[in-house]
């Protein structure tokens, strides 16, 4: 895909924006000889993105930028039967602009939410086991994330791993279909000092706390998405003791709920989606005791739709 276009206002001028976005994505599996009930599966993709942006100044000076990144990520999946599987799946960025390559195993994403340019890690490294057909536990590390679903997702709360960043989340999670409406998600995180595995950020801390050590996160999803209703959720986060206010270490809570609606009707054979997404935080630090400038909204809005 080419985009260029140019934009003029009160004399500023951005001309020629080129991105190349490409994603190969390989799904393949083979069936092992012994015994005849093992399943290997390998998982491959690709993601290279070159940008372009020549910037004309008031001035009428140029700045020009151009960057080449590469996301590459491969799995393995071994199914000892039906019900028990183990998983990893290496994952790599690379940059034209980064400094040396390392490969980082680390309990945190990092305050950007995802490794830098020139890392590897794992982000996948975990075992599953399906108890019976409604129910499903994971442990270690795995993506567990709820977006808005769309085009492009989007998340104000457990969303990560986007365009080419890289993140997980260590713990638990169970998935639990209640009755043939609803399932219910748990996920217990494991947060290291340092930061959360689930691309939490500064101005919360994990290093004051035993408590803030760990996150609880609980989503109930509609089950049937063929109807009229696309998607319907809602979200509960916990952290305790991960942020000053009033003096005092106090506990995270953020609520959010996504809704995506079927009108009904159809363009050229296209149909139509328009979702929405609603977060809210309780408490949350004030710019003073978080050390800079912050946002003191609580209610966060995000907007979808698809064809």
């Amino acid at each position: 895909m080419v985009l260029s276009r140019m934009i003029k206002e009160f004399g500023f001028s951005i001309a020629g924006i080129l991105l190349i976005l490409l994603q190969t994505e390989a799904l393949f599996a083979y069936q092992s000889s012994d015994p005849p009930s093992d399943v290997i599966e390998h998982r491959f993709d690709l993601r290279p993105v070159y940008s372009y942006v020549n910037t004309t100044n008031r001035d009428g000076s140029n700045d020009i930028n151009h960057t080449l990144n590469l996301r590459a990520r491969y799995g393995l999946s071994y199914h000892f039967n039906d019900k028990l599987t183990v998983q990893s799946r290496a994952a790599l960025r690379l940059s034209d602009k980064q400094g040396d390559f390392r490969f980082m195993f680390d309990g945190h994403t990092g305050g950007s939410g995802t490794y830098p340019a020139g890392t590897a890690t794992l982000d996948e490294l975990l075992i599953r086991w399906q108890a019976h057909p409604g129910l499903r536990l994971t442990a270690g590390r795995f993506q567990a994330r709820f977006p808005l679903a769309g085009f492009i997702p989007k998340g104000v709360d457990r969303y990560y791993g986007a365009n080419l960043s890289i993140s997980h989340t260590d713990g638990i999670w169970m998935e639990w279909d209640v009755n043939n409406r609803w399932r219910l998600h748990l996920v217990g995180s494991h947060n290291s000092q340092s930061g959360s595995s689930h691309a939490a950020r500064t101005p919360l801390r994990f290093d004051e706390s035993a408590g803030a050590r760990f996150t609880w996160f609980t989503n109930i999803e509609h089950r049937n998405r063929e109807g009229r209703w696309a998607q319907r959720e809602l979200s509960i986060s916990v952290t305790p003791q991960n942020f000053y206010r009033d003096g005092e270490l106090r506990n995270h809570l953020a609520l959010s709920t996504r809704w995506m609606y079927r009108p009904g009707f159809s363009v050229s054979g296209e149909e139509y989606l328009v979702g929405v997404e609603l977060g809210y935080i309780p408490v949350a630090p004030t710019p003073s005791e978080a050390g800079f400038e912050v946002s003191e909204e609580r209610l966060l809005f995000g907007r979808s739709a698809i064809a």
